[in-house]
Parts: structure tokens; sequence; C-alpha cells
């Protein structure tokens, strides 16, 4: 397994880098008609391309980490996480609250903030529509953690 996953770890980059906002703009702008906002397709893809900028950061932060710490320091996801699950001992901690714990994350929140104001300022929603949107897209990305973590 660690011998192949350098060599699809690029292709698996590209491909959510692709594929990644455009789903993500499909569910934003699902999210954002069921709290009442009317954006187009279109708008709510072009923020959930801008909403995931975060994700280059934390993909740099992550990499940053990976060559300073010592080699056993990282053990699982949520070690290199800026959030609290980082404090948590994933052999010891249940996945479910691993997968809760880890979605309190500086860049997922970061994410979640940035589909809001993009909401309320492209679309020109209400700030509490902006924000029960961008709650609803916060549960969305929690969910097929949360499922993983439940069949295992």
């Amino acid at each position: 397994f660690k011998e192949g996953a350098p060599k699809y770890a690029g292709f698996g980059i590209a491909l959510m880098g692709l594929i990644g906002p455009l789903l993500t703009g499909l569910l934003l702008w699902l999210a954002a008609r069921v709290a009442g906002v009317r954006a187009t397709l279109g708008r709510a893809m072009m923020i959930a391309t801008f909403a995931f900028y975060p994700i280059i950061v934390e993909m740099l932060v992550n990499a940053a980490q990976a060559l300073v710490l010592a080699d056993g320091a990282i053990t699982s996801r949520q070690s290199l996480s800026l959030g609290p699950a980082r404090f948590l001992d994933a052999a010891s901690t249940s996945a479910v609250v691993m997968v809760l714990v880890g979605h309190v994350d500086v860049f997922t929140i970061w994410m979640a903030v940035l589909m809001a104001i993009g909401l309320k300022v492209v679309a020109r929603a209400t700030t509490s529509q902006a924000a029960t949107a961008a709650a609803i897209m916060w549960v969305v990305g929690l969910l097929p953690g949360l499922l993983g973590a439940l069949r295992s």
C-alpha cells in the first residue's frame, strides 16, 4: 500500500481539485435553495471554487508539519489537524468522535465562512440565509467521514 500511495496520490489530488469544486458548488447551490437563497448554479460553483483555496493552504501547512515533526508524531490525519482532534489519541478514541472533533478544524471552518461570505455578497443573501447554507454545507462535509466511521 505504501509503495503505491505516492504513485496515485497526485492523481487523486488532481481529480479532487477538478471535481471537488464542481460537486461542492452543486451542493452549495442546493443548500442555498434550502436556506432560501436564489443563487444561480454558476455563482454557487464560483463561490465553491474560491472556498476551496483554504485546502491549498492546508496542504502546504500539512507538508510543512510533515517535514518538521518526528516520524512517530504523525499517527493519523488528525495528527496534522489545526483543531482539537490533534490532541486526541486516534488509537484510544472512538472513530465517530475523531470524525466529529476532526471536523472542527481551522481550514474546514474557514471554508464554511468563505461560503457564507460568498453567498451574502454574490447572491445577496441575508446573513441568516448565508449562515444557514454554510452550516448545511459544514454538516454535509461531515457526512462521508461519519458514515465511514459508523461502518468501521
